[in-house]
């Protein structure tokens, strides 16, 4: 499982202290051994002069090791970065919000009482769709299409229904999505004939749009616009 970004940047920490300890050990490790060099030059009476290039190449032997030790620990936190960036990536790549066109009909009504403060006819429409990404995601409330009864497109305001607050869609599984759509009159007359006479007629939902937005703990995807083309549920 990728880091979070807290546990990304502890390493971060961690890793400039340990520099910070190496850098210790080296310059401790570099006076000991200049002392202990002199300490010799002194005790065997040679000049300093002469023992000075053992000592010059002690501390390039340690500033080589330091080095490669710094970048080291530099590439660690490249590479965990370039992990976290790949993982995310990934997922995003992946996942992009993917919704299949699962449409099942729960509920279809025609109602001519006042709905939202408008006295218009309106159609209201209650279906599922399956999330198939791996987190949640939410639904705005925001809608755009049409909807078809049998063949015909029907003209008016397509608005989320109040009464389905678009909760969270959780990975894998269905979210009930209401809409409502206010009707012309004689679009409203047609279709109450239609459900009068017992006739069953098909209502496509027809190039509908949903904006959807995916998040997860750490970070939060950018919304995206999921096209439902002919998508097709019946009802009798």
């Amino acid at each position: 499982m990728p880091e979070t970004p807290t546990q990304f940047w502890q390493k971060i920490v961690e890793g400039v202290a340990i520099k910070f300890i190496i850098a210790a050990i080296v310059g401790a490790g570099g006076i000991v051994l200049t002392w202990l060099t002199a300490r010799s030059a002194y005790l065997s009476g040679r000049p300093f002069y002469q023992v000075a290039p053992y000592i010059a190449g002690v501390f390039c032997l340690l500033a080589v090791g330091f080095y490669y030790c710094w970048l080291w620990i530099e590439r660690m936190q490249v590479y965990a970065a370039e992990t976290q960036l790949k993982w995310l990536r990934e997922i995003a790549e992946r996942d992009k919000l993917r919704i299949d066109k699962a449409l099942c009909l729960q509920e279809y009504r025609l109602s001519r009482r006042t709905s939202l403060g408008a006295p218009a006819p309106h159609l209201g429409v209650v279906f599922s769709i399956f999330n198939g990404s791996v987190y949640p995601i939410t639904f705005e409330r925001e809608i755009k299409g049409f909807l078809k009864f049998g063949g015909m497109p029907l003209e008016g305001r397509l608005v989320a229904t109040p009464e389905h607050l678009f909760p969270d869609a959780e990975p894998h599984k269905y979210a009930s999505i209401g809409v409502t759509l206010y009707l012309r009159e004689d679009q409203a007359r047609m279709i109450d004939e239609a459900l009068q006479r017992g006739e069953g007629q098909p209502l496509n939902l027809d190039q509908l749009q949903l904006t959807v937005v995916g998040a997860r703990a750490s970070d939060e995807i950018a919304p995206q616009t999921i096209d439902l083309y002919q998508a097709r549920v019946s009802f009798t």
